[in-house]
C-alpha cells in the first residue's frame, strides 16, 4: 500500500509553459520544474527557497527591483506575496517550501 507522501504531483501553469513535479523530501516539500522563455507572476502561500539549476532568471520580489540569478543562484521568497520572474531562454529550477 502506498503512502500519500510517496506520490509525485505534476503541476502545470501558464498554458503548459511552466511545469513542475512535486514530492516530499527529507528536507520537506519540494518541486523540480522547468519554465519556457517568458515572464511570469507567482504567488506564495509559504516561504520558498528557489534554486536556479540551468538558465538565467531576472526576479523581482518587490515589483520594482530586478536581480539576475544564473545556475546555482538562490533567492528566498516570503509567504503570501507575489513575485515576478522572467527568463529569455528555457530555465530549470528547484523550489523548497518551508
Amino acid at each position: 500500500m502506498s503512502n500519500p507522501t510517496d506520490t509525485v504531483s505534476h503541476n502545470t501553469y501558464f498554458d503548459g509553459k511552466v511545469q513542475s513535479l512535486g514530492l516530499q523530501t527529507t528536507d520537506g516539500k519540494a518541486t523540480v520544474g522547468v519554465m519556457k522563455a517568458g515572464s511570469y507572476e507567482f504567488g506564495t502561500s509559504s516561504p520558498e527557497k528557489m534554486i536556479i539549476v540551468a538558465g538565467t532568471a531576472k526576479v523581482s520580489l518587490d515589483g520594482e527591483t530586478w536581480n539576475t540569478y544564473g545556475p546555482q543562484g538562490i533567492f528566498d521568497v516570503q509567504a503570501n506575496v507575489k513575485f515576478q520572474i522572467s527568463c529569455e531562454a528555457d530555465l530549470a529550477y528547484i523550489c523548497y517550501y518551508e
